[in-house]
């Protein structure tokens, strides 16, 4: 029963429903908890809405790894990045183009960049260590989350400092207006987005793997597309909100932000739980289309300082056309 494709098909959208609503109210929960105790808004932004975003990435990644499914767990995190800036920034900046900030250029998309690249040479051995091996070891996820915590400094310094507008706009914006109400009411929140987050993530990943096997395609493909896009969901609603309303600094810091943590917050976490395989050709494909569109996306934005409507189409199309490579691929 719980193998027929209609059933797989409605666990696979009602976990994704209850990973999303978990990390919402997981965030709501502690950001609120935390204003109650006075904690500034800064740190709260830096820190709990900031990973937040990362909530479902991460717990997908690390059940997918605990179960085994390593093809799922590289392929969210990778097909997120790509998703995040062909997907979500191509279509933001279609329909309003998107000025960045000097600070946003020089501050946190150089952190983006240089995740992207040192995810590059620590997943493959034969650049430290001579050695044909790809993966990411528990003491590579020592040195991620190392970089997250620099990030973190960085970030709080810059922002002190007056200097990182943009991310700082995108962090503070989806705090809670308010903390009022029972402290007790901001702990079943909680609780009960850790029960959603966990709960959804492992029927998410079960569901993910049957769909798989059933279509008779690798797990990764399933990682790079669907399980991307849908754990992509909060920030595609997010940036393009922000488009329609013209606050570009939400739209990008929210995609800029985004990259940054899924590799250094969730690669590094999952792989101290669990050594990461990838995939070969995960790594010589997908993760060349990442540099590729991080590098097309900072292109972009150094020539003018903005994504213009043209630009996002650019993205956007790449986008499909890399769909299109990777169903090609996989499928036939």
């Amino acid at each position: 029963m719980l193998h027929s494709p209609i059933v797989l098909l409605l666990i696979f959208i009602i976990s994704l429903g209850l990973l999303l609503k978990g990390a919402d109210l997981l965030v709501d929960g502690s950001a609120s908890i935390a204003k109650r105790f006075n904690v500034s808004p800064l740190i709260i932004g830096l820190t709990i809405v900031s990973l937040g975003t990362s909530l479902p990435e991460f717990v997908i990644s690390l059940m997918a790894v605990i179960s085994g499914s390593t093809g799922i767990s590289v392929g969210n995190i990778i097909g997120s990045n790509i998703a995040n800036i062909g997907l979500i920034l191509g279509l933001s900046a279609m329909i309003s183009p998107l000025s960045v900030q000097h600070t946003m250029l020089y501050y946190e998309m150089p952190f983006m960049v240089t995740s992207v690249i040192v995810y590059m040479i620590i997943a493959n051995d034969m650049f430290i260590y001579g050695k044909p091996t790809l993966a990411i070891e528990n003491y590579d996820g020592l040195l991620f989350l190392c970089l997250l915590l620099f990030f973190f400094y960085y970030l709080y310094d810059s922002i002190k400092k007056n200097h990182a507008v943009a991310l700082e706009v995108e962090l503070l914006e989806e705090l809670p207006e308010n903390a009022k109400g029972s402290i007790l009411k901001y702990i079943l929140f909680v609780i009960l987005g850790i029960v959603m987050l966990f709960g959804g993530g492992r029927f998410f990943v079960f569901s993910s793997v049957h769909i798989a096997r059933i279509l008779g395609i690798p797990e990764t493909f399933i990682g790079l597309t669907i399980v991307s896009i849908g754990t992509s969901l909060p920030e595609l609603f997010t940036s393009v909100t922000a488009s329609f309303k013209k606050e570009a600094d939400i739209a990008v810091g929210n995609v800029v932000g985004s990259n940054i943590f899924n590799i250094l917050f969730v690669f590094g976490i999952v792989s101290l739980v669990k050594t990461i395989d990838v995939d070969s050709d995960v790594y010589f494909v997908d993760s060349v289309f990442m540099v590729a569109f991080t590098l097309c996306f900072v292109l972009f934005a150094t020539t003018s300082f903005r994504v213009s409507r043209k630009e996002g189409l650019i993205l956007f199309v790449s986008y499909i056309l890399y769909l299109v490579i990777l169903i090609l691929r996989n499928v036939y």
